[in-house]
């Protein structure tokens, strides 16, 4: 991208490109003293500078630059403009950034990553039909980009439209058969679409699998041998979501109260995060692979002599399934993050529940084997600063409501919300978006107009950061419903424990089962519905039932934890659902009944 047909500038470049930045950083000095608007010297001391982080320096070049009696050569003003777009972007100047990248496309217009920089500053500025014009517009201009493919794709799936982002992938897939983001994208996207074939996405997924296999191609490493049954046993979690993340709710329950006797947990976390790992961090070992290579990070945990490793993502963000193959522990495991198997070769077993997972049918849909613990496979644990459980008034008119992101929102369950706010017609609905947006809020109420709702029925609130008022929004809810065929499962521990209860749809597979393993759990399998007219009775039935939704709201964070949930749920006192000892020891006992069958001979 850097012009380098002028002979001074090639040798500058080359002498960087050799470690030599003191005696470049002196040339282009003595340059600046004899022409301060010098295009070469400021475009190279904007990009030096640029990359140690020293954007008001960077910037400074850049203007001195642009700014002068000279115009730069086109090439030379698209990187000038490049460089503070992206400076601008990290600064989170979004209109600003926008400017800087369309002035370099400008400049040089045959720049299909300028295109995919400018829309994502459309999708930051929360003009999302904005940017998906610009991706179409490039798409038509840069058939062959790959990375306009795959931000386009992205950002139809954040905006809540999976179908469109599968028909994207299928559209152009067949240009980029080596991209393995591309088929990651279509088999991630397609757990939230209805009438997905089980048996076939477990294919892709073994698919998907191979090419991480494929494309990193270790020799095995040395793992010793199971030999002890009784050995202390070194468990790694291996997460980029140890931080002000919905799965850290998940998290604490297993590693932060694992019997150190017989088990030493470790944190390997993949992202980079500023907040909320402290917790972690004080009480275990850690590891931090973030931003590594997968070859770096397959040897990290090589190098940690874990007997068993958890993947805690999936295919979700910030995943590193790429450095689990060959194995780097004696088992490997897979839980908590992803609602579908991982494929790998490498991958021992698929922590669940005998609702999200029935036995035998599920067994087919993984290619892992399922570890099925007792109760719920999930366990939540609220904030510390949680607002108490709300009296509501049993006067007002029922509003119901989810907070998950309309991703997880099938046609099918469109059409069965609506069909409940036809039977209670004063009802209202509240959703939260995942974006500040005018135009996602209209889309949301165009879709359930269509579905027959008045869109003056149907409230919209916005995304909110801070997790005590986020909480407290769910003082305005009265019955929750949940997403099919991606049920919610924070959303639902979390309305559950504001007093919500939550009526789910039980379907063929874990990510349309979490809500009635967490029913089940709480006591409430008359929540669960069987089809999509179950589901409309049960809602419309609580409804009408205002004493007994009463009763319901009052009691569900005692179901939950406390001294009267075993009673209230008609579980064991081991199965309470918010109990992270208890909780604990059972996540233990799957692991050591593991371990002692890797430790048994085999058979003859």
């Amino acid at each position: 991208m850097l012009d380098l047909t002028d002979p001074d500038r090639a040798a500058l470049v080359a002498m960087l490109e050799r470690g030599e930045e003191p005696a470049v950083l002196a040339r282009l000095t003595t340059r600046l003293a004899a022409d301060a608007h010098d295009t070469t010297a400021n475009l190279l001391l904007a990009l030096i500078h640029g990359s140690r982080d020293d954007h008001d320096a960077a910037l400074a070049h850049a203007a001195a630059a642009l700014d002068g009696p000279r115009t730069p050569a086109p090439a030379d003003a698209a990187m000038l403009h490049r460089v503070r777009g992206n400076i601008l972007m990290v600064r989170r100047a979004h209109a600003d950034a926008l400017d800087a990248f369309e002035a370099s496309i400008h400049a040089r217009p045959e720049q299909p990553d300028m295109q995919v920089a400018a829309a994502r500053c459309e999708i930051s500025l929360n003009r999302f039909e904005a940017a998906v014009r610009r991706f179409e517009a490039a798409l038509a201009r840069f058939p062959d980009a790959q990375d306009v493919v795959t931000g386009y794709a992205s950002t139809l799936f954040n905006i809540g439209r999976p179908r469109e982002v599968v028909a994207l992938v299928d559209r152009c897939i067949a240009r980029f058969p080596e991209c393995t983001e591309l088929h990651e994208i279509r088999c991630f996207s397609r757990n939230f679409l209805d009438g997905v074939d089980p048996l076939a996405h477990r294919e892709e997924h073994r698919a998907l699998a191979a090419r991480y296999e494929a494309a990193y191609p270790r020799p095995p490493f040395p793992i010793a041998p199971a030999r002890d049954p009784k050995k202390r046993l070194r468990v790694g979690f291996i997460s980029g979501d140890f931080a002000e993340h919905a799965c850290a709710y998940f998290l604490q329950a297993p590693i932060l109260s694992m019997d150190r006797r017989g088990f030493t947990p470790v944190c390997i976390s993949t992202l980079r995060h500023q907040r909320g790992q402290d917790r972690f961090r004080a009480a275990c070992e850690w590891l931090d692979v973030a931003e590594q290579h997968p070859d770096a990070i397959a040897h990290t945990l090589a190098s940690a002599n874990l007997d068993i490793a958890i993947d805690c993502a999936g295919f979700s963000g910030g995943h590193v399934l790429g450095s689990l193959v060959p194995r780097i522990a004696h088992i490997q495991l897979t839980w908590l993050g992803y609602p579908n198997t991982t494929g790998l070769s490498s991958m021992d077993g698929r922590i669940v529940d005998a609702v999200t997972d029935p036995s035998p049918a599920a067994d087919a849909h993984a290619t892992e084997r399922l570890v099925r613990l007792p109760g719920c496979f999930l366990c939540y644990t609220p904030p510390t600063d949680s607002p108490p459980t709300p009296v509501r008034d049993a006067t007002r008119p029922i509003t119901f409501g989810s907070f998950n992101r309309t991703s997880k929102l099938g046609d099918r369950a469109i059409r069965a919300w609506a069909r409940v706010l036809t039977a209670v017609p004063d009802a209202r609905l509240l959703v939260k978006e995942g974006a500040r947006s005018d135009e996602l809020r209209e889309r949301t109420r165009a879709t359930f107009a269509h579905a027959g709702v008045d869109p003056a029925r149907i409230d919209l609130s916005d995304w909110i950061t801070d997790v005590r008022e986020h909480l407290r929004l769910y003082e305005r809810l009265d019955i929750g419903l949940d997403a099919f065929p991606y049920n919610g499962t924070t959303t639902t521990f979390e309305a559950c424990w504001m007093g919500v209860p939550v009526v789910t749809l039980a379907g063929e597979t874990h990510r349309a089962r979490v809500g009635a393993s967490i029913n089940a759990a709480l006591g409430l399998d008359d929540l669960v519905a069987r089809d999509d007219d179950d589901f409309v009775a049960i809602a419309t039935a609580l409804a009408r039932d205002r004493a007994r939704l009463a009763t319901l709201q009052a009691s569900l964070r005692d179901r939950m934890r406390g001294p009267t949930a075993h009673e209230l749920t008609g579980k064991p006192r081991a199965l309470v659902l918010c109990d992270p000892a208890a909780y604990a020891r059972k996540f233990e006992a799957a692991l050591r009944a593991l371990w002692v069958q890797a430790c048994a001979p085999p058979r003859a």
